[in-house]
């Protein structure tokens, strides 16, 4: 009936075509989120990399209110050519994008290659392949119109008050983002010390499209060794991540002096996490907890020498110490402490109350769990009450430089107590 309603005064013209709607029957193809990229040649190259790259992800962006999916809500930053074309300048990144020509002609089908430091050679077009779905990924967040909580992503409100007016969101691809007043970082903007400028576009039926003057990225570009005339993009090793931490928090000073201690011999999974296909959350009880969880027995009692690096007196202190943080790394997911009451969003646009997560905590041969919820507004990790009969909960310190910090493929958080790892015994 309501189409009908909009023909209700059709009438012939000279052409003898029949006119009159008042409005016009919607498509999705024309109405979704997919719609700017579709009919704007500014987008040709982001248009064409999902073709080619993420071809099921249109049929999703596509998904509205229109063709049976009322819950749908998308928050799309749009990538123009010059964009993708200015990675082959950029020193930070290395990366041509554009088309292959065949003869005078430019083909539809698209070419990516990494550059030298010094862009005289064309190699690694196999990263490429790697790189562009990441891209792609890193700038669409996915919400679910269900939950008035779980609404899009407002890249301009004031943000939250305890981390200095920032708000904090997971990309689809899964990695943290920080947004401050219409201004947008991930972790190769941060250690850039750059943001992106964000503004809104337009609104449609599942989601609203945003430009961007430049991209977000998931890690600085850095040569492989100093001299070196290669490059990579995995960015820097995590125990610099870990080092800042307690350079800019000496808070979570002991913590940081056990990972590193930790991180000369073993935990190599740690290290490499940055090319690992998982994320992570790293907790790190502050020096209240640490001396807590030394008096209970769960830690050795340690020295630390003038880097602030863990010693330790046998091999057994520093595998039990092993055992300790390995139980405090949260494998799988980046769980950010939002502000949001009472929901943990995930970068799927899920909405959960409760969530559990294996750790790289091991018994015999399988991983221990944590779980995770709300406990108000802020981020509670609980250790798994069916093995260890205590539940000992863990709340995120929040604040600029104590939570919500980044490192590959992880956010680093302070937390105000440990969790008692589960025993073999």
């Amino acid at each position: 009936m309501m189409c009908l309603d909009i023909y209700t005064d059709v009438r012939p013209a000279s052409n003898g075509l029949f006119y009159g709607g008042s409005d016009y029957i919607k498509n999705s193809m024309f109405e979704s989120v997919l719609t700017e990229m579709t009919l704007n040649q500014d987008y040709s190259i982001m248009s064409q990399a999902y073709d080619h790259y993420l071809y099921s992800s249109l049929s999703e962006l596509r998904k509205s209110e229109l063709n049976g999916f009322p819950d749908e809500d998308f928050s799309l930053l749009m990538i123009r050519d010059e964009l993708f074309e200015y990675e082959e300048e950029d020193p930070g990144a290395f990366y041509y994008w554009g088309y292959i020509v065949v003869g005078d002609e430019r083909s539809d089908n698209l070419a990516g290659y990494q550059f030298d430091i010094s862009p005289s050679d064309r190699w690694g077009r196999a990263l490429c392949i790697d790189r562009m779905p990441r891209l792609l990924r890193s700038h669409l967040f996915r919400r679910s119109k269900e939950n008035s909580l779980n609404g899009r992503i407002d890249f301009f409100k004031y943000g939250d008050p305890e981390y200095g007016g920032s708000g904090y969101a997971l990309n689809e691809y899964g990695d943290m983002v920080r947004y401050r007043n219409g201004e947008l970082q991930m972790l190769g903007n941060y250690d850039r010390g750059e943001w992106v400028k964000v503004e809104k576009k337009k609104d449609f039926t599942n989601g609203t499209v945003y430009t961007i003057d430049k991209m977000l990225q998931y890690a600085r570009c850095l040569p492989y060794s100093p001299g070196s005339d290669r490059v990579t993009c995995w960015g820097r090793p995590m125990e610099e991540y870990i080092t800042e931490a307690a350079e800019n928090n000496p808070s979570v000073s002991k913590s940081v002096g056990y990972l590193r201690g930790i991180m000369k011999n073993e935990f190599t999974e740690l290290q490499f996490a940055r090319e690992n296909t998982s994320f992570y959350t790293i907790l790190l009880p502050n020096n209240a907890a640490i001396d807590r969880a030394v008096e209970a027995g769960l830690l050795p009692e340690v020295s630390f020498d003038a880097d602030g690096v863990a010693i330790f007196s046998t091999p057994e202190d520093e595998n039990a110490s092993g055992e300790f943080f390995k139980y405090h790394v949260i494998q799988s997911q980046a769980y950010i402490d939002d502000g949001i009451e009472g929901y943990l969003l995930l970068s799927t646009g899920e909405t959960r109350r409760e969530n559990r997560s294996f750790t790289f905590h091991h018994i015999e041969t399988t991983r221990s769990s944590v779980t995770i919820k709300k406990t108000g507004n802020r981020l509670t990790f609980a250790n798994n009450t069916t093995i260890v009969e205590d539940r000992v909960e863990a709340k995120v310190v929040p604040g600029a430089h104590r939570s919500n910090l980044f490192a590959p493929k992880s956010v680093i958080h302070e937390i105000d107590n440990y969790l008692i790892p589960p025993s073999e015994k």
